[in-house]
């Protein structure tokens, strides 16, 4: 389930002032323009699902969508063409001069608004305002059939950036990138365009043979690769983002498959095997595997050990683990967000607490946390709502347990016990890791329910998709992985709840372009291609496993998290201060600082371009904060800011998180 609405770029006070359409109101609007303006739009200049969604269970949400999209070709008809004849009607209807256009983020209350590729018109829904309003996008483009196929929609399996991922990871897995604006092009000349028709683009990335109809569906593109040698690489972009999604990719067994078999090859000596190969084909942490001898006994586990997937990376620590390219990376990723790279952005929840519920091998229901879970014989996975509570409450050997706070804590977590309880089917087996949002439906203010399950507090409009399954439910959950019997993770599958009390948050994606200063981008990327090789020298991980350093990329991470509590600015100077008081032997200590001195100038400019990015991604987080085009409201001390996004990417997930206020405020919040 994608929760993903359209149409927000004209707004009051109120919200939005453009809404869905239905499916079949599309072609009386779209021709009204052709006659109204003289525009020549037809059927086939529709991009993506624009009227053609239609589902046999009669729901709006089925059969309407969110805008109307045109694929719009700026030879024949220019930009300034379109903004000319719409201005003059908004004139002709007797709207002053200053209310027809929007004005950034000061006036959203116009009727055009000019966002450099495209145009976005308030449309009178078949050209009658009685009807309401909707928002119509003229796709600028000069490439008009590259555009139609880069915005196809999506099947019932596959959403449209499901497909827009996958075109990303076969271009990846080829030694190249997908740009919807320009092609198929060559990140190591230039990007240099190497295909812009589809016959050709299809060739390249799927092989030879391909046409550009091999291309509609993501389910066509799988397969048309699936006996390609190079499978793994080219799906490894769109696996990992589903992944990172909480969701399973359809064709992860053979991944999973094909790495246990690249485990069996790698075992190590000294009774340890560090499966990178199952990593690789299931997503999970390298496990240690204790060795066995004939007489050796069973292995068992008197306490669960929860083996989580990778972190996802925050946006600037990309260089370092990925040295120069990850910085690059970074830039990439920012200077794409106005190029569509949006709509890979999702919202970062932050519930709290995070819990652990299912049903057991004999089907009983199991409700408890991550120390819970864990514990010894299984003694703290309550059974119970009265288990739950007692749990909870002789934690710390009980001595919080006589205080009403933890009183009434545990007593809403056996209210939540129960309902969890009715919503996973009795035939379930295994578990499910998430955080809660709310424990009972939220409260209504201003037509708006609120929930503030930890630092950041989540409006959202009653009337909206969104507000009304809120309104149906009990308790809100965002789930993250499916987990097993010994604590292994991984992605979640399907969502297996029944009914409508629990409410399970979908991905929640950013709607529009935000605003991205280039001027900072520039500004580094001429750094890092000055410095580049003396930065991938100091991160180099042969040279540092030689030198015994193989952690010093986790404690450059270290270093920057702790520098979130004593203040961001200075990034890099006061690093031999805080590496005195680093828990690490003197000898480390020793070798740490040796190895900065020697590599003084490569050091200050891994913190230059790490600040740079920071910083510039930071202004981005604003920007997306304070569109007010998400159907979810967030507000940290009342004002406009969330936990953060996640932005989905094949070479792996990166989160936007402004470290000196979220990360500040959440690490100073006593629990």
């Amino acid at each position: 389930m994608i929760l993903k609405e359209g149409g927000n770029v004209f707004r009051n006070e109120k919200g939005p002032i453009t809404q869905r359409i239905a499916t079949d109101d599309i072609k009386p609007t779209v021709d009204w323009m052709n006659s109204t303006f003289g525009f020549k739009f037809t059927d086939e200049e529709m991009l993506g699902t624009t009227g053609k969604k239609r589902s046999d269970d009669g729901t709006f949400e089925k059969n309407s969508s969110g805008d109307i999209d045109l694929n719009t070709d700026a030879r024949e008809l220019p930009k300034e063409e379109i903004i000319a004849k719409l201005t003059a009607w908004c004139q002709k209807q007797g709207i002053p001069d200053l209310e027809i256009m929007n004005k950034g983020r000061t006036f959203t209350k116009g009727w055009v608004a000019n966002a450099g590729d495209q145009i976005h018109f308030r449309t009178p829904i078949k050209g009658n305002p009685d009807n309401g309003f909707v928002q119509t996008d003229f796709m600028m483009t000069m490439n008009p059939a590259l555009q139609k196929g880069a915005k196809r929609g999506g099947t019932e399996k596959f959403t449209g950036a499901d497909r827009a991922v996958m075109l990303s990871s076969l271009a990846r897995g080829r030694g190249l990138k997908f740009s919807p604006k320009f092609g198929v092009v060559d990140p190591n000349n230039g990007d240099k365009v190497v295909a812009d028709e589809w016959n050709k683009i299809a060739e390249i990335l799927l092989g030879k043979g391909a046409t550009e109809k091999d291309t509609h569906t993501v389910e066509q593109m799988l397969a048309k690769i699936k006996n390609d040698p190079a499978y793994e690489e080219l799906i490894a972009g769109i696996k990992g983002s589903f992944e990172k999604q909480g969701r399973m990719f359809p064709e992860s067994k053979k991944g999973i498959q094909h790495g246990m078999m690249l485990a069996e090859k790698k075992k190590g000596t000294h009774g340890k095997a560090c499966w990178d190969g199952y990593r690789r084909g299931e997503g999970n942490s390298c496990i240690k595997v204790k060795k066995r001898t004939e007489n050796s006994k069973p292995i068992t586990k008197s306490r669960v050990v929860m083996k989580e997937g990778a972190r996802i990376d925050h946006l600037e620590d990309l260089i370092f683990f990925e040295g120069s390219a990850g910085a690059v990376r970074a830039l990439e990723s920012l200077k794409n967000l106005e190029k569509g790279g949006h709509e890979n952005v999702t919202l970062k929840w932050d519930g709290s607490p995070a819990v652990i519920f299912g049903r057991d091998e004999n089907g009983e229901f199991i409700f408890t946390d991550k120390g819970g879970f864990g514990k010894a014989g299984g003694k703290g996975r309550a059974k119970s709502s009265d288990e739950l509570k007692a749990e909870l409450l002789n934690r710390s050997g009980g001595k919080f347990k006589d205080d009403p706070k933890r009183i009434e804590f545990a007593n809403s977590m056996g209210e939540v016990f129960n309902v969890y309880e009715k919503a996973v089917p009795q035939d379930y087996r295994g578990y499910l890791k998430g955080d809660l949002l709310y424990k009972t439906t939220p409260p209504v203010k201003n037509n708006e329910y609120i929930f503030k399950p930890q630092l950041v507090e989540y409006r959202v409009d009653t009337n909206s998709d969104i507000g009304k399954k809120i309104g149906a439910s009990t308790s809100g959950i965002v789930i993250h992985r499916e987990v097993d019997a010994n604590g292994s993770e991984s992605a979640l599958k399907n969502n297996p709840l029944q009914g409508n009390s629990v409410m399970v948050f979908p991905p929640v994606y950013v709607q529009r372009a935000p605003e991205v200063d280039n001027t900072p981008i520039v500004r580094l990327a001429k750094i890092i291609q000055k410095d580049r090789a003396d930065i991938d020298s100091l991160l180099d991980k042969n040279k540092l496993a030689q030198k015994q350093m193989k952690n010093f990329h986790e404690l450059l991470y270290t270093y920057t998290n702790s520098k979130v509590d004593t203040g961001l600015d200075n990034m890099g100077k006061d690093f031999m201060r805080w590496l005195d008081s680093a828990k690490i032997s003197q000898k480390m200590k020793n070798k740490v600082a040796e190895y900065i001195k020697e590599n003084v100038k490569a050091f200050r400019s891994l913190w230059e371009v790490h600040t740079g990015i920071m910083k510039a991604k930071d202004e981005v987080i604003r920007n997306m904060d304070q569109q007010g085009d998400l159907p979810v409201k967030q507000y940290i001390n009342g004002k406009p800011g969330g936990e953060g996004y996640v932005l989905a990417h094949p070479e792996g997930d990166v989160k936007f998180v402004n470290r000196a206020e979220f990360t500040a405020a959440n690490r100073a919040v006593k629990r």
